[in-house]
């Protein structure tokens, strides 16, 4: 369990400098293809994205506010 809350915690300090490259980033054309296979596809991309921020915050909640505090690699 303290290896999957360290590697939580990695993930926290990283999505918002992927989320600022990602944005700033050009990104290649996407392949060309139906409509609502592009639509379902961006769908797909941002829901991760939303799911590795809620799931990441929660989890950084539940450890600040069981008491027991987040240990990282061995340091906390």
């Amino acid at each position: 369990m303290k290896l999957h809350k360290s590697f939580g915690l990695c993930v926290i300090a990283l999505l918002l400098p992927r989320i600022m490259l990602r944005r700033g980033a050009r990104l290649p054309a996407p392949v060309a293809g139906p409509a609502w296979e592009m639509f379902l596809a961006k769908c797909g991309h941002y829901s991760l994205y939303g799911a590795v921020g809620t799931l990441s915050v929660t989890g950084l909640g539940m450890g600040i506010f069981s008491g027991n505090g987040i240990p990282f690699f061995g340091f906390g």
